[in-house]
Protein backbone atom coordinates (compact mmCIF):
# COMPACT_ATOMS: atom_id res chain seq x y z
CA UNK A 1 0.00 0.00 0.00
CA UNK A 2 2.81 2.36 0.94
CA UNK A 3 4.59 1.68 -2.40
CA UNK A 4 1.42 2.38 -4.37
CA UNK A 5 1.01 5.69 -2.53
CA UNK A 6 4.63 6.65 -3.26
CA UNK A 7 4.11 5.85 -6.94
CA UNK A 8 1.05 8.12 -7.06
CA UNK A 9 2.92 10.94 -5.31
CA UNK A 10 5.94 10.54 -7.63
CA UNK A 11 3.75 10.51 -10.76
CA UNK A 12 1.90 13.60 -9.57
CA UNK A 13 5.21 15.38 -8.99
CA UNK A 14 6.42 14.53 -12.50
CA UNK A 15 3.17 15.70 -14.08
CA UNK A 16 3.14 18.94 -12.09
CA UNK A 17 6.78 19.58 -12.96
CA UNK A 18 6.02 19.10 -16.65
CA UNK A 19 3.12 21.51 -16.42
CA UNK A 20 5.34 24.13 -14.82
CA UNK A 21 7.92 23.89 -17.63
CA UNK A 22 5.23 23.88 -20.31
CA UNK A 23 3.64 26.95 -18.74
CA UNK A 24 6.79 29.10 -18.64
CA UNK A 25 6.18 30.54 -22.09
CA UNK A 26 2.72 31.66 -21.02
CA UNK A 27 4.20 34.02 -18.43
CA UNK A 28 6.02 35.94 -21.16
CA UNK A 29 4.11 38.74 -22.85
CA UNK A 30 3.09 37.86 -26.40
CA UNK A 31 5.05 40.81 -27.70
CA UNK A 32 8.30 39.62 -26.16
CA UNK A 33 7.90 36.06 -27.40
CA UNK A 34 6.95 37.28 -30.87
CA UNK A 35 9.99 39.57 -31.11
CA UNK A 36 12.34 36.85 -29.90
CA UNK A 37 10.97 34.31 -32.35
CA UNK A 38 10.93 36.82 -35.22
CA UNK A 39 14.57 37.74 -34.58
CA UNK A 40 15.68 34.12 -34.67
CA UNK A 41 13.64 33.54 -37.79
CA UNK A 42 15.39 36.45 -39.52
CA UNK A 43 18.80 35.14 -38.50
CA UNK A 44 17.98 31.67 -39.81
CA UNK A 45 16.73 33.02 -43.14
CA UNK A 46 19.94 35.02 -43.56
CA UNK A 47 22.22 32.06 -42.86
CA UNK A 48 20.26 29.70 -45.09
CA UNK A 49 20.21 32.38 -47.81
CA UNK A 50 24.01 32.46 -47.69
CA UNK A 51 24.05 28.70 -48.14
CA UNK A 52 21.73 28.99 -51.13
CA UNK A 53 24.06 31.47 -52.81
CA UNK A 54 26.95 29.03 -52.42
CA UNK A 55 25.36 25.61 -52.92
CA UNK A 56 22.46 26.07 -55.33
CA UNK A 57 22.59 24.95 -58.96
CA UNK A 58 19.70 27.11 -60.15
CA UNK A 59 20.20 30.83 -60.71
CA UNK A 60 16.64 31.31 -59.45
CA UNK A 61 17.50 29.67 -56.14
CA UNK A 62 20.75 31.65 -55.85
CA UNK A 63 18.85 34.90 -56.50
CA UNK A 64 16.19 33.90 -53.99
CA UNK A 65 18.94 33.21 -51.44
CA UNK A 66 20.38 36.67 -52.07
CA UNK A 67 16.92 38.17 -51.65
CA UNK A 68 16.52 36.32 -48.34
CA UNK A 69 19.81 37.78 -47.15
CA UNK A 70 18.85 41.34 -48.12
CA UNK A 71 15.22 41.34 -46.98
CA UNK A 72 15.78 39.45 -43.74
CA UNK A 73 18.85 41.53 -42.84
CA UNK A 74 16.64 44.61 -43.11
CA UNK A 75 13.88 42.93 -41.08
CA UNK A 76 16.46 41.80 -38.51
CA UNK A 77 17.66 45.39 -38.11
CA UNK A 78 14.07 46.51 -37.62
CA UNK A 79 13.22 43.83 -35.06
CA UNK A 80 16.47 44.53 -33.19
CA UNK A 81 15.62 48.24 -33.00
CA UNK A 82 12.06 47.48 -31.93
CA UNK A 83 13.23 45.03 -29.27
CA UNK A 84 15.61 47.68 -27.87
CA UNK A 85 12.74 50.14 -27.76
CA UNK A 86 10.56 47.56 -25.99
CA UNK A 87 13.31 46.49 -23.58
CA UNK A 88 13.44 42.95 -24.94
CA UNK A 89 16.73 41.09 -25.02
CA UNK A 90 16.92 39.03 -28.19
CA UNK A 91 18.59 35.64 -28.51
CA UNK A 92 21.73 35.46 -30.64
CA UNK A 93 21.97 33.15 -33.62
CA UNK A 94 19.71 30.49 -34.99
CA UNK A 95 17.40 28.12 -33.16
CA UNK A 96 18.43 24.51 -32.63
CA UNK A 97 16.01 23.47 -35.38
CA UNK A 98 17.50 26.00 -37.81
CA UNK A 99 21.00 24.79 -36.98
CA UNK A 100 19.90 21.22 -37.62
CA UNK A 101 18.41 22.26 -40.98
CA UNK A 102 21.59 24.14 -41.90
CA UNK A 103 23.63 21.05 -41.04
CA UNK A 104 21.45 18.91 -43.32
CA UNK A 105 21.64 21.49 -46.11
CA UNK A 106 25.43 21.67 -45.78
CA UNK A 107 25.56 18.06 -46.95
CA UNK A 108 23.61 18.84 -50.11
CA UNK A 109 24.54 20.69 -53.27
CA UNK A 110 23.24 21.37 -56.74
CA UNK A 111 19.71 20.32 -57.67
CA UNK A 112 19.33 18.26 -54.51
CA UNK A 113 20.06 21.38 -52.45
CA UNK A 114 17.75 23.50 -54.60
CA UNK A 115 14.74 21.27 -54.00
CA UNK A 116 15.36 20.82 -50.28
CA UNK A 117 15.98 24.54 -49.73
CA UNK A 118 12.92 25.69 -51.68
CA UNK A 119 10.73 23.07 -50.02
CA UNK A 120 11.89 24.34 -46.62
CA UNK A 121 11.53 28.02 -47.58
CA UNK A 122 7.97 27.40 -48.73
CA UNK A 123 7.07 25.59 -45.52
CA UNK A 124 8.90 28.11 -43.33
CA UNK A 125 7.39 31.19 -44.97
CA UNK A 126 3.92 29.64 -44.88
CA UNK A 127 4.37 29.24 -41.12
CA UNK A 128 5.80 32.76 -40.78
CA UNK A 129 2.78 34.24 -42.57
CA UNK A 130 0.41 32.43 -40.20
CA UNK A 131 2.35 33.57 -37.13
CA UNK A 132 2.65 37.19 -38.29
CA UNK A 133 -1.07 37.35 -39.18
CA UNK A 134 -2.01 35.95 -35.79
CA UNK A 135 0.39 38.26 -33.95
CA UNK A 136 -0.79 41.31 -35.89
CA UNK A 137 -4.30 40.58 -34.58
CA UNK A 138 -3.48 39.53 -31.01
CA UNK A 139 -0.62 41.79 -29.96
CA UNK A 140 -1.68 44.89 -28.05
CA UNK A 141 1.54 46.92 -28.31
CA UNK A 142 0.99 49.24 -31.29
CA UNK A 143 4.63 49.41 -32.39
CA UNK A 144 5.05 45.63 -32.41
CA UNK A 145 1.67 45.16 -34.07
CA UNK A 146 2.53 47.73 -36.73
CA UNK A 147 5.89 46.05 -37.47
CA UNK A 148 4.15 42.68 -37.84
CA UNK A 149 1.63 44.22 -40.24
CA UNK A 150 4.35 45.98 -42.26
CA UNK A 151 6.49 42.84 -42.50
CA UNK A 152 3.63 40.56 -43.53
CA UNK A 153 3.42 41.58 -47.23
CA UNK A 154 7.14 40.84 -47.70
CA UNK A 155 6.72 37.39 -46.12
CA UNK A 156 3.75 36.67 -48.38
CA UNK A 157 5.81 37.76 -51.37
CA UNK A 158 8.65 35.43 -50.31
CA UNK A 159 6.15 32.59 -49.99
CA UNK A 160 4.80 33.17 -53.49
CA UNK A 161 8.30 33.36 -54.98
CA UNK A 162 9.31 30.15 -53.21
CA UNK A 163 6.17 28.39 -54.47
CA UNK A 164 6.84 29.59 -58.03
CA UNK A 165 10.46 28.42 -57.94
CA UNK A 166 9.30 25.16 -56.38
CA UNK A 167 6.88 24.59 -59.25
CA UNK A 168 9.71 25.23 -61.73
CA UNK A 169 11.92 22.71 -59.93
CA UNK A 170 9.17 20.12 -59.60
CA UNK A 171 9.00 20.37 -55.80
CA UNK A 172 5.84 18.93 -54.31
Amino acid sequence: MKQAWLAVVAATGVLCGSAVFADQGKDQPKEKLFLMKAAQSQQGEIELGKMAKERAASDQVKQFGQRMIEDHTKANQQVTQLAKQEGVELPEGMTAMQKEKAQKFSQLSGKEFDKAYIRYMTKDHRQDVIEFEQSAKEIKDQDVQQWAQQTLPKLKEHLEIAKTIGATLGVE
